[in-house]
């Protein structure tokens, strides 16, 4: 870890703590102004409604999230129609620590696998703390 006295730093990591307290602030005053006209229009259980009143229009839309339980549906599986099989999807993932572990383990298999993937960088992240004994 790097540890000398920086100023340039030191100003740079309090204006992002500054614009991190800003950022916070704004978003529960804009989660608020949300709710209020959710409030006033209301919200259908899953689906849109659309309110019109002078040049503002406001649309609220509500959702439900639904997950399958794997178990519950390995049990039931082979006894469900097709039709209800259309509705299940399987999605591929890539299992990272076995990925990471097959190339040390197993260069040749690592090196087909490794051709099936797409690799993006993320964006990097930034954590700064504040240390009042210094």
């Amino acid at each position: 870890m790097k540890d000398s006295k920086n100023p340039e730093m030191e100003e740079a990591a309090e204006k992002l703590m500054t614009m991190r307290s800003i950022e916070a602030a704004a978003r529960e005053q804009r989660v608020k102004a949300e709710e209020a006209l959710a409030d006033m229009i209301g919200v259908e259980r899953e689906g849109s409604t659309t309110y019109k009143s002078g040049h503002w229009t406001v649309k609220t839309t509500g959702n439900l999230y639904r997950k399958l339980d794997a178990k519950a549906y390995a049990s039931f599986k082979d006894d469900l129609p097709p039709e209800a099989l259309s509705a299940i999807r399987s999605k591929l993932e890539i299992n990272l620590p076995y990925f990471h572990e097959l190339q040390y383990t197993n260069r040749d298999a690592f090196g087909m696998l490794a051709q099936c993937i797409t690799t993006t960088p993320g964006k990097a992240s930034v954590s700064v703390t504040f240390d009042l004994e210094d």
